[in-house]
């Protein structure tokens, strides 16, 4: 199912082969992230972002640097379709008879910004405009190991915010 106003979609599919595969996304719009899970195998959530490009991938359950990989099967998604590669060394790759899962999201102006930016060392950092407030803000350091973290406008009601959770970690709320 796709929410095109929201640019959330969630797809599903059943893995017949062996074998690369294109999904089609019923977005509307070229999705900028995506997350796919094997459901019937316990591996993690692998992680399409179109600054990692379609020959890299970061996985959701660690904080590891993005990995140069096949999984997207090196083919950029469409404002169609989406793809994963052919069964590899990967756990949870496309294997035979295994259920799959995708979230995938596109920009909707006034509502998401998927993107990224170089971090620039100072307290504050570099400035990220996003065309609206954010009510959630995700980020992940691609380059080097670093956790996932999630701001949240519940956490801290306003700028700065402070405390924020590890999507890779069970840690509680960090300040």
């Amino acid at each position: 199912s796709a929410n095109t106003e929201s640019g959330f979609a969630i797809v599903r599919w059943d893995s017949a082969a062996n074998a690369a595969v294109t999904i089609d996304h019923k977005l509307g719009k070229v999705p900028k992230m995506y997350w796919v899970k094997a459901l019937d195998e316990a591996y993690g959530w692998y992680v399409y972002h179109e600054a990692a490009g379609n020959t890299h991938y970061l996985l959701l359950k660690d904080n590891n640097a993005r990995a140069d990989e096949a999984y997207w099967n090196d083919t950029t998604p469409t404002s169609t379709v989406f793809s994963v590669s052919s069964a590899s060394a990967l756990e949870g790759v496309n294997h035979t008879g295994k259920d799959f899962l995708a979230y995938l999201w596109a920009e909707v102006d006034g509502y998401s910004k998927i993107d990224d930016y170089v971090g620039n060392g100072n307290a504050d950092g570099p400035f990220v405009y996003c065309g609206f407030k954010p009510a959630m803000v995700i980020i992940k350091r691609t380059l080097a190991a670093e956790n996932w973290l999630v701001f949240n406008n519940k956490s801290d009601t306003h700028n700065p915010a402070g405390h924020y959770l590890m999507l890779d970690a069970p840690n509680a709320q960090n300040d």
